[in-house]
């Protein structure tokens, strides 16, 4: 956990989380694991038919899979690729980002490594920090040899893997950004509203692509939770990610907190509300404070893209229809959250939402057993659950029957 605040500033209690969650994510998948010799057996074909067969699905490993893994979450990006490849069966070649791999090499190093046979784990480090297209990781997806990739990071990472993927017809799972929404329904919970929006803008210090940047506020309560959630983010500490007062660290780069620092001056630029209530940190250090942007946002470009950092944006709306309009408008589609405390209104907007993932009167919640993908521009594909384990696997249809079968039906006409 140490090595990870170190390697991606994030704090403390935030990376023994993420090392907990990925034990649990490894016991998860090593329940998974696929036995060659098992197949599944399908019911046999209709009466209609008047044949005598059977069909049994027989899994495969899909063969070397590139994995291409952000530096957010190292460890658990890493993690989330790795365990439902050698659960499948795959050998393997991961490829951290250069701006975080300490505890990648830890891993694979002093854990995997040694249970694993010779040639099926490898890890390859390095590469040009700020290439936001492959990280470093072009020969590789370029190899004919990468049988399948599963690639987290950018919009434009991901049209860099499925051009390299094309010529080969390369099977690959995006996740891909996000514009995340919390859209507060006007009987939601004002003080568990406020809590759960500084949870999803500020975990990692706003770099992650569930990230519920977007607050959509129904009018009657929007001056009420606008009020806690500045009250709440003037309590925030920055500071330096193993100081045990710290509730928030710093940024991964300087090139990431000039990205995030442009987009808050543009935004005062534009003429909107910017409001920054926390301290500022002590010390030098890549930091960002908590913003909250108010004001005439839709179409702003804050509104719009993805900051990747402690910036949330929020807007009243008037009806519920309203908000999902504006949420399904953004291009992305990874996270949403909603909360009222109406089960079947809350349910009937969650279901509207274009997202690969929608949390209800929570935020940022996730466990093994749960997919977690995009719609959208967000990519395609599952990370976590039996669907993580999909892009590793082949699947064949055997069809046997005791006899030749006779010349009737399909078969005659052929």
């Amino acid at each position: 956990a140490t090595n990870e605040a170190r390697d991606c500033g994030k704090t403390f209690a935030e990376a023994e989380g993420d090392v907990a969650y990925c034990a649990d994510m490894l016991d998860y998948y090593a329940g998974l694991v696929v036995d060659g010799a098992t197949r599944e057996r399908r019911a046999p074909p209709p009466a209609a038919y008047e044949l005598d067969a059977a069909c049994s699905i027989a899994t495969y490993p899909a063969g070397v899979a590139a994995l291409v893994t952000p530096w957010n979450y190292p460890l658990l990006q890493a993690v989330l690729k790795v365990a439902p490849a050698v659960a499948a069966g795959c050998p393997f070649v991961l490829k951290p980002s250069p701006l975080a791999s300490l505890t990648c090499v830890d891993f694979l190093q002093t854990i995997l490594g040694p249970l694993t046979p010779p040639g099926a784990c490898n890890l390859l480090t390095g590469g040009p920090p700020l290439s936001a297209v492959d990280r470093g990781a072009g020969a590789l997806l370029a190899d004919p040899r990468v049988a399948v990739c599963s690639f987290t990071g950018s919009s434009r990472g991901g049209e860099a893997v499925l051009n390299a993927a094309a010529p080969f017809a390369r099977p690959s799972a995006l996740e891909l950004g996000g514009k995340g929404a919390l859209v507060v329904l006007d009987d939601a919970d004002v003080e568990a509203a406020a809590d759960q929006a500084l949870v999803g803008i500020l975990s990692c210090a706003g770099q992650v692509c569930s990230a519920t940047s977007r607050l959509l506020i129904q009018r009657p309560i929007y001056d009420a939770v606008v009020e806690r959630v500045l009250e709440k983010m003037a309590a925030v500490v920055v500071g330096k990610p193993l100081d045990a007062a710290t509730t928030m660290g710093p940024l991964v780069s300087r090139e990431q907190q000039e990205r995030v620092l442009g987009f808050v001056e543009r935004a005062r630029q534009a003429a909107l509300d910017v409001r920054q209530p926390a301290a500022q940190a002590d010390g030098s250090g890549y930091f960002a404070p908590p913003t909250l942007v108010l004001g005439d946002l839709e179409g702003s470009e804050v509104w719009r893209e993805e900051v990747f950092g402690p910036v949330l944006c929020a807007m009243p709306f008037e009806s519920d229809e309203d908000a999902i309009n504006l949420v399904n408008a953004s291009r992305f589609g990874l996270a949403h959250a909603v909360f009222s405390a109406d089960e079947a209104r809350a349910a009937k907007c969650a279901d509207a939402l274009d997202a690969g993932v929608v949390w209800v009167n929570a935020n940022q919640i996730l466990w093994p057993d749960t997919p977690f993908g995009g719609w959208k521009a967000s990519g395609f594909g599952f990370e976590q659950g039996a669907e993580g384990m999909a892009p590793f696997l082949r699947r064949k249809s055997v069809v046997v029957a005791p006899s030749p079968a006779p010349e009737r039906g399909y078969v005659a006409a052929w």
